[in-house]
């Protein structure tokens, strides 16, 4: 059985989903696909209070730096992943699972310090 996703307001994560069989369906030279998926992450964003510091979209997967202000950090990320699996899946012409079957990966950061860290890595 998987762990449950976290709920713990006021508590700054590193966000990573990986790619369906790392397939390179995220591609960076994709610039609508980079718009959608700004667009994805800031309204989910502003629909869960949640505070994005950053994110990094590579071809096999995204990391998002974020701080979940009031416990919503499970609803954000079914709403990010859900609304970018549909961009890419319809920009590309293809159909079935964008994401692998394992959960987000959510990295409890202390620290301002330690977020700049992961970050930049």
């Amino acid at each position: 059985m998987s762990q449950p996703s976290p709920r713990h307001p006021k508590t700054t994560y590193m966000l990573t989903r990986r790619t369906s069989q790392r397939l390179m369906r995220l591609l960076p030279r994709d610039g609508e696909l980079k718009q959608l998926v700004r667009y994805a992450l800031f309204r989910a964003a502003a629909r869960h209070s949640v505070e994005i510091h950053g994110f990094c979209c590579m071809s096999t997967h995204i990391h998002v730096l974020c701080t979940d202000t009031r416990g919503n950090i499970p609803d954000f990320t079914r709403d990010v992943h859900e609304l970018i699996a549909r961009a890419a899946n319809s920009l590309h012409g293809v159909k079935g699972e964008l994401w692998d079957g394992r959960p987000t990966n959510y990295l409890a950061l202390e620290g301002a310090d330690t977020a700049l860290r992961y970050f930049t890595y």
